[in-house]
């Protein structure tokens, strides 16, 4: 998709202000930074959306006498007409992910400084992930942000935490979820979007590689690979193999 998007802008069109991702799971850390450069704001869905999908004709009544100039300001229109019945929606602006990239980078290093306190948290946002949904490898990245915050032993993971928590809330603009306000999200600390986050107590025949590229430049995909290797070793005749050696 950001390649399709950046081939576009190559050919002279204008810059993009807004995309509208009409799928379930789109509203992923992962996939927004690779859509960086390439579109100023997201409309996107942390978890699944009902059918029979978004009410188009009803978000783009009367566009031209409401609709903003800026990207964000459109997304965040766009998740304000859209009714919460259709699922979870998040309005990001795409000017703020240096600032969670850095915030994720410094997250992930103070994790596998303490990998206790880590490894605690990501169990209680996985377990609260899927009480939610269906998707059991995604968890909203604020609720793990929170979850890390509570568990934290050291004053470093406790502070990234808070950075990472700050980061996420320029990011999300606009949320709307059924049956619950924007407010009630903030107050249990969703975000609005997700990481990836595999279960941990499950054999694996090998180290656990991440296809993102988010979670490589930030030292995320290591921080699994740690969470994995630290939770396996809890459990006796578990095993797990040790990360490869990527020189």
């Amino acid at each position: 998709m950001a390649r399709g998007m950046a081939a576009v802008d190559d050919r002279g069109a204008r810059r993009q202000k807004v995309l509208v991702l009409e799928a379930c799971y789109s509203a992923s850390l992962e996939l927004l930074w690779d859509l960086r450069g390439s579109v100023d704001a997201v409309v996107c869905a942390p978890g699944a959306i009902s059918s029979p999908g978004l009410p188009w004709a009803q978000m783009l009544a009367g566009a031209r006498g409401w609709l903003p100039e800026d990207g964000a300001g459109v997304a965040g229109a766009l998740v304000e007409r859209i009714p919460g019945d259709r699922g979870a929606l998040s309005a990001c602006d795409l000017s703020s992910l240096s600032q969670v990239h850095d915030s994720l980078r410094a997250l992930s290093r103070f994790g596998l400084a303490d990998m206790a306190s880590a490894a605690a948290g990501a169990q209680s946002a996985t377990a609260q992930a899927a009480a939610g949904q269906t998707l059991r490898q995604v968890c909203d990245a604020g609720e793990l942000a929170g979850m890390f915050a509570a568990c934290a032993r050291t004053g470093e993971l406790k502070a990234a935490a808070g950075q990472f928590e700050r980061a996420l809330e320029k990011l999300v603009i606009r949320r709307t979820c059924a049956g619950e306000s924007s407010a009630q999200m903030r107050d249990r600390g969703a975000a609005g979007v997700t990481l990836h986050l595999p279960p941990a107590l499950v054999k694996r025949a090998g180290p656990y590689v991440m296809a993102s590229r988010l979670a490589r430049s930030t030292g995320y995909e290591a921080f699994v690979q740690g969470y994995l290797e630290y939770c396996a070793g809890l459990v006796p005749g578990l095993g797990f193999a040790p990360p490869a050696d990527r020189g």
